[in-house]
């Protein structure tokens, strides 16, 4: 038997900075570097497969994959890819050397024996499909050995060239001769993602497997080609999921929020928001920072990076050593503690951007942007200590660019589950539901069920309780005694589908009277605290809302006739829900981390002419 050309390594790590742990999640009930070992034993070409992984402990169990897997692992930087590389063609030298990322499950043994092949003949340094031909084949390069040992000599400083080995070459073409085969009808698809950056992605990837009926590795690129042009649709389960370009250098954000039953759940939904549109819109790695257990296990299930700070060291020494161990390109603040400005000026230490979201303390004069709803206690802070005016969209004389309008706000966009104009169920009635927010610490849900045993009206119910809300019992018991034929639901993942779905939403200001007036949906809603009060009335003056006014001055009665006067009253209602979705379009987070990472951007391209001699 010929010996074999090729060496293919695999580039891989337990802390991806977008998803993490990703390469040993399940794919069909295998990990995805189990399926690109399966795949990659398939091609004819391939002699050793070798695993390049980080010295990191986080790292051990990827060594362990490999020994249990009889591949080899090369073990090196956690920054410097390229070094790994080199490392493994040296150990397991061979003729050409293939690079496979770690998030491609799919590979394509055939494909890869064809550029090989063609390599071979043609005596080409790399290889590649005939432009402009868009191939669904992600995830693999191979390139003479030679090669990959030229990059790493003339330019192993590059930034591109350590990050993305190979990848370097599509902006540096004349480093070597390359050499282009046509490609296959099987392999032709435009608008595929087959990588996997986020867990959409593995949701597309699973749905494929499930159509296939593929045994776990098994699922051909053809059959892929094949089910995607009958059902084009399939391709916007993650078609929002953006593919960072081999010149970009990754960048990454920090979030420190808190959630829990007194804290709240609204910062977290917000950031968790952020920190999607970051990893999917720009592909920018996030990490959170956190005080409580209960946040953290919400962000871990959320697929994130989570750092909970340890018992026994206070927060500022904590986030000092956290961002200055992470290095982020930018720092982001949403809080409601006593941490002080210049806590956030010792935390934000050498990273380029801080900002700060709805935050009314002094501390906000330490960051570079700030971004707030048009509320009149936006209007009133002052920014006199940095001898700067206020107003929205400024920019004072200490750097703070001021962000305010509703355009501003954190929702996820989402589409209206029907007419706004016709929403009520079966029996012709309309449909109420009640929510008021992750924990309730005030029984406001009680508050609004003698609302509504108040009024003479039909309509039907549904209650839904946040994942910290701690009376559920006497919730059961109040909602069988007074209404029977109610629907009641705890921590659901659609509640934005619901109250799309829903004539009424009686909920507390805040974040889910923010949604319900997105999804289209006539909202009434009672301020938390005194100082919501002057914001809830702002949204109901632009006729998104209603606002009770603060729950501890509010009456049950005229409550009760709101409600009621909103159930026989479908124009009102109609008009609140028209008015809802022109305020809030969905498009905040996308603004908020797009101006983030243009301030990234300018503060980088600044300091590299300052060190480079260019600004002075």
């Amino acid at each position: 038997m010929a010996k074999a050309l090729a060496t293919a390594v695999i580039q891989a790590r337990m802390g991806s900075t977008r998803f993490p742990g990703k390469v040993l999640r399940p794919l069909a009930g295998k990990s995805i570097l189990w399926h690109i070992v399966h795949r990659l034993r398939r091609a004819r070409h391939v002699g050793k497969i070798v695993l390049a992984t980080t010295s990191l402990d986080e790292d051990d169990s990827l060594q362990k994959f490999a020994e249990e897997e009889a591949i080899g692992c090369i073990r090196g930087s956690s920054e410097n890819v390229l070094e790994r590389f080199l490392a493994a063609a040296m150990a397991f030298p061979a003729r050409y050397i293939i690079r496979v990322t770690g998030d491609a499950p799919l590979v394509d043994p055939e494909l890869l024996d064809d550029l090989i092949d063609a390599m071979e003949k043609s005596g080409a340094d790399y290889a590649g499909v005939e432009p402009p031909e868009a191939c669904i084949h992600e995830g693999a390069d191979p390139v003479r050995r030679s090669l990959l040992e030229k990059i790493g000599k003339e330019a192993g400083a590059d930034p591109v060239a350590r990050e993305h080995v190979t990848g370097y070459l599509n902006g540096h073409p004349e480093f070597g001769r390359k050499v282009t085969i046509p490609l296959n009808d099987k392999y032709k698809f435009e608008g595929a993602r087959l990588s996997v950056d986020s867990p959409d992605d593995l949701k597309f990837l699973e749905e494929l497997y499930r159509r296939t009926a593929a045994a776990p590795g098994d699922m051909e690129l053809a059959d892929v080609v094949g089910i995607l042009k009958s059902n084009p649709e399939l391709i916007h389960i993650n078609a929002h999921v953006r593919q960072k370009n081999a010149q970009e250098v990754t960048h990454s954000v920090l979030i420190r929020c808190d959630a829990g039953k007194n804290l709240g759940y609204g910062h977290l939904m917000r950031c968790l928001t952020l920190a999607r549109t970051f990893r999917d819109k720009l592909s920018w790695g996030v990490c959170f920072a956190v005080t409580t257990d209960d946040a953290a296990r919400k962000i871990a299930e959320a697929d994130f990076a989570v750092e909970l700070k340890p018992t026994g060291i206070q927060q500022t020494p904590w986030m000092v050593r956290l961002c200055a161990d992470r290095a982020p390109d930018a720092l982001i603040v949403d809080l409601k503690d006593d941490s002080s400005q210049a806590d956030l000026k010792a935390w934000r230490n050498g990273i380029p951007v801080l900002a700060v979201i709805d935050d009314g303390s002094d501390r906000r004069l330490a960051a570079d942007i700030a971004f707030y709803p048009p509320v009149p206690q936006v209007a009133a802070l002052s920014w006199v200590k940095s001898g700067a005016k206020s107003g929205a969209n400024s920019r004072d004389d200490h750097g703070t660019d001021v962000r305010s309008g509703w355009e501003w706000c954190v929702l996820d966009a989402m589409p209206l589950s029907g007419p706004i104009a016709e929403k009520k169920n079966e029996t012709g009635v309309a449909k109420v539901l009640v929510t008021m927010g992750g924990s309730d610490p005030n029984g406001l849900v009680f508050m609004a069920l003698d609302v509504l045993q108040r009024i003479d009206a039909d309509y039907s119910l549904e209650v839904v309780a946040g994942p910290a809300f701690t009376e559920i019992k006497k919730l059961r018991r109040n909602l069988e005694d007074t209404f029977p034929d109610a629907v009641q639901s705890i921590s659901v993942n659609d509640l934005r589908d619901r109250m799309a779905a829903a004539d009424v939403v009686f909920c507390a200001y805040g974040m889910t009277s923010f949604e319900a007036a997105m999804s289209g949906t006539c909202c009434i809603a009672w301020a938390q605290s005194e100082d919501d009060e002057p914001s809830a009335d702002a949204l109901s003056n632009s006729g998104a809302i209603i606002s009770l006014g603060w729950w501890k001055r509010s009456s049950l009665d005229d409550a009760a006739r709101i409600l009621q006067n909103l159930l026989a009253d479908s124009h009102a209602r109609r008009k609140m829900a028209e008015a809802g979705p022109a305020i809030f379009d969905g498009g905040g987070a996308f603004r908020i981390a797009k101006a983030i990472h243009e301030a990234v951007d300018f503060k980088i391209s600044k300091k590299m002419m300052m060190t480079s001699g260019d600004g002075q």
